[in-house]
């Protein structure tokens, strides 16, 4: 079996500004690739950077200077934790300004301001998805549920 490098970069398109993946891609548009180590699927770019930049700590992800899901060049890349993939996400309007309000947080379960929980809470009760919740608030859809109905989810 041919090792992950060659696998890999045979996969990319080095043609342009971004280097492209032109392997299989998930529904957003980022590259997957098979990792018979682990015998599971991997983000391109999670691969591109640690086969020429190192292993990458947990909880961290790689994100892209160029907004391009599908490029793997490595000075295009970089890493950062949830809360710098969702500020990076909001720069380039992606998602609501009003994302990581968390100076002052003082709520047990999340990063949220106390006092945009009863704004959260109301925007829930009027049918906003948790899901879209959640990416403007950096958290999981499990928090904001536990948020707004009070109820911890097993």
């Amino acid at each position: 079996m041919r090792d992950l490098w060659d696998r890999f970069w045979e996969k990319v398109d080095r043609s342009g500004d971004c280097w492209t993946w032109t392997g299989s891609t998930d529904k957003n548009g980022y590259g997957q690739v098979y990792d018979h180590s682990i015998k599971n699927r991997r983000t391109a770019s999670r691969v591109a950077w640690e086969l020429t930049r190192g292993a990458i700590p947990s909880k961290v992800s790689v994100l892209h200077r160029c907004d391009n899901p599908s490029c793997v060049r490595p000075t295009h890349l970089f890493v950062g934790d949830q809360r710098a993939n969702m500020q990076d996400a909001a720069q380039k309007g992606r998602l609501s300004p009003k994302l990581h309000r968390t100076k002052g947080n003082t709520h047990p379960l999340t990063k949220i301001r106390e006092e945009d929980l009863e704004a959260l809470r109301a925007r829930y009760a009027t049918g906003e998805k948790r899901k879209d919740l959640a990416l403007e608030y950096g958290v999981s859809y499990k928090t904001i549920w536990s948020i707004c109905t009070g109820k911890e989810r097993t």
